[in-house]
């Protein structure tokens, strides 16, 4: 079975949580699941990629900053002052 539907002033993302949540309360008998599709399943891979993205830039900046200052201790000191700065 397939379920459309538009969502109209919300967000999607709101839309589309309101509704997993609703879903996770009813009872599937074996062998049944629901996916979530179209641009709430976008949303999903967005995150995941940007998350990667991210932990990825993490782990070059304090591999160029430790061949920089020739110490391992040096970086982390400096990547843990930036969010304060």
């Amino acid at each position: 079975m397939l379920i459309t539907a538009n969502v109209f002033n919300r967000a999607a993302g709101d839309a589309a949580n309101d509704l997993r949540a609703r879903l996770d309360r009813i009872p599937m008998p074996p062998g049944y699941r629901f996916t979530m599709g179209g641009s709430s399943k976008d949303i999903q891979e967005s995150m995941y990629f940007a998350g990667q993205a991210l932990a990825l830039a993490v782990i070059f900046i304090y591999l160029i900053l430790a061949s920089q200052f020739g110490s391992f201790i040096q970086p982390v000191a400096i990547m843990a002052s930036l969010p304060l700065a």
